[in-house]
């Protein structure tokens, strides 16, 4: 038993330590791409950074787990099918983040790369759990419409919540590390190795979007191909883990492990259909702007963010180690998510009366 535990302790690090320098040798390599191929991001009134940035973050993440995993794990059909959707949620990602393209395209692109896993790699929502302890909730026909639309809404979160330098790749690390600590009982699981080459590859980005090292090492940013690549990616291990003979976890605990950037874009879509707004304006009204509109820095809004994060997946995870039942984990869970939405709405209110007030000279 312990040979077998160590064994997959060695094989986990081992994936780990790979996936984290062949990541920064595609990025060394990948960046000097990014201006011939327009792969720039410009600081603008949303974006407000210095310079001229790459957006090289997510296909440097996607080529370098890709390789890495060729050299941890034998190749299984699921990987194929994963990977191939995942490429096609990366290679639309970079045409938008060149051409901005209409979010109509976007979905669809998306949608098909989500019937992909669902029908290759069999990733697919088939229960709730019990919920309203009823009994077990399952889906039955409406499995597939409801599996699309929860992948399109974690990819499309984690894409609204990249705002900010560090946040999307740090909400993706937390869940991830979650993830990897619920399935660490399952062995000889190569979608295991996958989440330790992803965390692997996400500390290695998270080092140049960060800047940890002033010189030599070029800031660069995840782009849409690299947010919607990590809600992608986060949404089939969350299905995976949760669902029929797969199952370590309840369903809801993918709640928890997603809370927060699943909370900002319900907050903000609220707030852009309140005002008339499209649900896909672009505005400053999440939950990084508002921190620092109140007055924290960038680094300590991050920190603030993902120590909230890390709060939500923590709550959960001790809930599903306690043996809480389901239907109280999920109503616990819309509980502090109201909580949530009171809170951050009056912040956002105070704020902007705050605005108005100095700007009249009142």
């Amino acid at each position: 038993m312990f040979e077998i535990e160590d064994q997959e302790i060695i094989m986990d690090s081992t994936a780990f330590v790979i996936a984290f320098f062949v990541t920064i040798l595609a990025i060394f390599c990948i960046n000097p791409l990014a201006h011939k191929l327009g792969l720039i991001d410009k600081p603008d009134k949303r974006k407000n950074h210095n310079g001229l940035i790459p957006l090289t973050g997510g296909l440097a993440i996607y080529s370098a787990v890709a390789i890495s995993y060729l050299l941890v794990s034998p190749i299984t059909a699921d990987y194929i099918y994963l990977l191939v959707a995942a490429g096609l949620i990366v290679f639309f990602g970079a045409i938008d983040d060149k051409y901005d393209i209409n979010f109509k395209y976007r979905l669809i692109i998306q949608t098909f790369a989500i019937l992909i896993v669902i029908y290759g790699a069999g990733i697919q929502i088939t229960s709730f759990g019990d919920l309203f302890s009823l009994g077990e909730i399952s889906l039955g026909y409406f499995s597939t419409p409801i599996t699309v639309i929860a992948f399109l809404t974690i990819i499309n979160a984690f894409n609204m919540i990249d705002g900010l330098d560090g946040l999307a790749g740090g909400l993706s690390l937390v869940t991830l590390v979650f993830v990897f600590i619920m399935t660490h009982t399952i062995t000889g699981d190569t979608n295991h190795l996958l989440i330790a080459l992803l965390i692997g590859s996400l500390c290695a980005y998270l080092i140049f979007n960060l800047k940890f090292f002033p010189s030599g090492f070029p800031k660069i940013f995840l782009g849409d191909a690299g947010s919607n690549l990590l809600g992608f990616v986060l949404c089939a291990f969350l299905i995976k883990y949760t669902q029929d003979n797969n199952a370590v976890m309840e369903p809801v605990l993918a709640l928890w492990f997603v809370a927060v950037p699943l909370l900002d874009m319900v907050t903000t879509l609220f707030r852009r259909l309140k005002f008339g707004k499209s649900p896909f304006y672009a505005d400053q009204t999440h939950i990084h702007h508002i921190f620092i509109s109140a007055g924290f820095t960038k680094l300590t809004s991050l920190l603030g963010i993902l120590l909230l994060a890390g709060l939500f997946a923590s709550i959960g995870w001790g809930l599903e180690m306690m043996g809480t039942p389901a239907w109280i984990s999920f109503w616990l869970f819309i509980g502090l998510s109201c909580l949530y939405l009171v809170i951050v709405s009056r912040v956002w209110n105070l704020e902007k009366l705050d605005k108005v007030i100095t700007e009249s000279g009142v």
